[in-house]
């Protein structure tokens, strides 16, 4: 039922997904950077910046409640062996919950893990077309959705 709405939605928003990709590709890290530090300064969460470069962004983030290790990536595709460096990242800092999100997508090995798996089931993984799905909403314009300060990603960080 899932994949059918999801192919309903994905065939009749067509044009307003092309434009969110190239938006979102063009989307700097320093930008999801602030926006996250924004809506954790204005929720009182900390975060701890743990890699930050041009493709990549790694961090920590402690809520009142809970903690998650939250990552966004720039790459095409995310391979088996960079999520496993994200699992002993998960074990090493002890979180037992974490949002990865890309604007390409996941091995296929990875969902097939990330679903049989029940110590990777608390593991978000979020590809660009469920991260456009997300941001535009059924009537979202790309345009307006997609604007730095308008990014809404404050529903992967922790309470």
């Amino acid at each position: 039922m899932l994949n059918l709405y999801k192919k309903i939605y994905f065939s009749a928003r067509r044009q307003e997904i092309v434009k969110a990709k190239s938006i979102l590709k063009r989307i700097e890290i320093e930008d999801i950077l602030n926006n996250i530090s924004k809506v954790c300064w204005d929720s009182g969460i900390e975060y701890e910046i743990i890699l930050k470069n041009s493709q990549q962004l790694f961090l920590k983030i402690i809520g009142k409640r809970e903690s998650i290790l939250f990552k966004f990536s720039k790459k095409d595709m995310i391979f088996i062996e960079e999520f496993e460096n994200f699992i002993g990242e998960l074990y090493k800092n002890d979180i037992n919950k974490a949002v990865y999100i890309t604007t390409g997508v996941f091995d296929m090995n990875i969902r097939k893990r990330c679903s049989v798996m029940p110590t990777y089931r608390k593991i978000k993984l979020i590809d660009k077309y469920d991260f456009i799905k997300d941001q535009l909403g059924i009537y979202g314009k790309a345009e307006d959705e997609f604007k730095v300060n308008r990014l809404k990603l404050f529903k992967y960080l922790p309470s």
